[in-house]
């Protein structure tokens, strides 16, 4: 009686096997990323590509929300590595990193703007990080854990001289 059974179990079973022996690659048909998980906790917060209005380029920016106690030069690192990795296909790429909610726009004040003459307020009081990736140039800036409004440069790749 449940011997008709036993064939779907075996095909079952087989494909399951199949799919564990060749995961390396991708598991079963999807992507496995190859990293590991960091020891930090973020959490992407905006993700859009935006275009130049004059040139036509696209970019992509990206916001993450980055716990404060993890906020060192180290971590950023890996931070930009695994963001970059993420976004890989994007020939610019912009990472703001934000270590409060109080510093991360609401959708309200974004959708308002901002001027360069408004003086940003938050550095004064939070860490900040922002890196940029271009064909010609990859490099990170962020404020030092002895001066929150300090702007230390962290140059990661260059074309130039």
């Amino acid at each position: 009686m449940h011997y008709f059974l036993f064939p779907v179990n075996l095909s079952i079973l087989l494909l399951l096997s199949f799919c564990l022996l060749t995961s390396s690659q991708t598991l079963c048909g999807q992507d496995k990323r190859e990293s590991n998980p960091p020891s930090f906790r973020y959490v992407i917060i905006e993700n859009r590509l935006d275009e130049d209005a004059n040139t036509g380029e696209k970019c992509r920016v990206v916001e993450v929300l980055l716990n404060q106690r993890a906020f060192s030069e180290n971590n950023l690192r890996l931070l930009f590595q695994l963001v970059s990795n993420r976004f890989a296909d994007d020939q610019r790429l912009d990472v703001w990193v934000h270590t409060s909610l109080e510093q991360a726009p609401t959708p309200e004040e974004r959708d308002a703007g901002a001027t360069s003459e408004d003086p940003d307020e938050s550095t004064k009081h939070f860490y900040w990080a922002w890196y940029l990736r271009s064909p010609d140039d990859e490099f990170f800036r962020y404020s030092p854990r002895n001066d929150k409004s300090g702007n230390r440069l962290i140059q990661l790749k260059s074309k130039g001289p």
